[in-house]
């Protein structure tokens, strides 16, 4: 096996960055930009209150640390287009790995990270490459600026809130989804997370420093996961590059154990 050594800008396949971010999915059924809300009123007029929406997100991601899942990734972008089935694990705070499979189910390519280094192993070639993870690496190698932590509470349906930030709105729209808005310290942090009528995790949009939107991620398809619902269909659009990716799962568990070496690939070895 071969080994190298990433050096900055590692240009890994963008189906396999696809599946970190997650979502990273287009697949997106209709491709298109989230829609201004239309003719809001306030969310307090509802029966489900901004705080209550909150505690419940909450809940939710202190209580999902993990998941072990078989999923269908669907990717478009500026470095490529594809179409895989994956193998995908994923802990928090940010290991991943993900393993793309074949017609039958052998092994093409399997990308780990432990939160620290990476590592992208290649069947083809038996070839290993890795390096060191940073906030900017999947921006470098698919243009989709979300960090490898990130990832994984985007594919959680755990999604993340910036430090320090404030609840400053909250809106219902027409259709009975609700909207609410989080400002942060620093200018390019606010988010707004959306939720459907029934009160279920919907969207996940981040604001750039002019309020401009730069990412938006869409969980719809919900299924019944042991005593919770768990949404089967992940999409996520970056609205500067044009890159959009899809991930349908298949098969999920939600919480497994997943041993630390999973999230390693050693030298002489696929892992």
């Amino acid at each position: 096996m071969r080994w190298r050594r990433g050096s900055g800008r590692v240009r890994i396949p963008l189906v396999l960055v696809a599946a970190l971010g997650a979502a990273w999915g287009s697949g997106c059924a209709s491709g298109s930009r989230p829609q201004p809300a239309s003719v809001p009123v306030p969310a307090a007029h509802r029966d489900v209150s901004p705080t209550a929406l909150l505690a419940g997100l909450t809940r939710v991601a202190d209580a999902r640390s993990s998941l072990r899942a078989i999923a269908r990734l669907g990717i478009d972008g500026p470095a490529g287009a594809g179409r895989v089935k994956q193998l995908m694990l994923v802990e928090r705070p940010a290991r991943l790995r993900v393993e793309i499979l074949g017609l039958l189910d052998q092994r093409l390519a399997v990308l780990t990270t432990d939160g620290i280094e990476y590592r992208l192993f290649r069947a083809e070639d038996r070839s290993l490459t890795g390096g060191p993870v940073h906030a900017a690496l999947l921006w470098e190698v698919a243009g989709l600026a979300v960090t490898p932590e990130q990832a994984v509470r985007l594919l959680l349906a755990a999604p993340p809130l910036p430090p320090r930030a404030r609840l400053v709105g909250g809106t219902q729209t027409v259709d009975g989804r609700v909207q609410l808005e989080f400002r942060a310290p620093e200018p390019d942090h606010s988010v707004r997370v959306d939720f459907d009528p029934s009160g279920r995790l919907a969207g996940w949009t981040r604001f750039g420093v002019e309020s401009e939107p730069l990412q938006h991620v869409r969980w719809s398809d919900y299924r019944t996961l042991g005593d919770e619902e768990f949404p089967f269909l992940l999409e996520l659009e970056d609205l500067r590059t044009g890159a959009q990716a899809r991930v349908q799962f298949q098969s999920v568990e939600l919480n497994p154990v997943l041993p630390p070496e999973l999230f390693e690939l050693r030298l002489g070895g696929d892992g």
